[in-house]
């Protein structure tokens, strides 16, 4: 894979690696070991995870959108239920007053 083109420092290598098998790793707790094609475990690169984090808060950030705007929908829903109901009545109170 290649790094996204608004990586534009360079990817740092950790000391002891880039296949780190120590599971108390910071990236290990938010993303888990990178599996290798060879069966061996490591750590993810630097601008994986910034774009897997990016990608997520893109994510989050769209949901909270979308959640807000179910609300809103919701809202307006329920007063045009009311408002239906409530003109309904009035049709049928009107036409019993007309004697229909």
């Amino acid at each position: 894979d290649e790094a996204p083109v608004h990586w534009k420092k360079p990817i740092p290598v950790p000391s002891d690696g880039m296949f780190n098998l120590e599971s108390d790793h910071p990236i290990h707790q938010h993303f888990g070991p990178l599996d290798g094609l060879d069966g061996s475990v490591g750590t993810p690169l630097r601008w994986q995870t910034d774009e897997a984090f990016f990608v997520a808060a893109s994510a989050m950030h769209t949901l909270k959108g979308a959640q807000q705007e179910l609300k809103v929908i919701t809202r307006e829903r329920q007063a045009l239920q009311v408002w239906a109901h409530e003109e309904n009545e009035a049709i049928l109170h009107a036409l019993r007053e007309a004697g229909v």
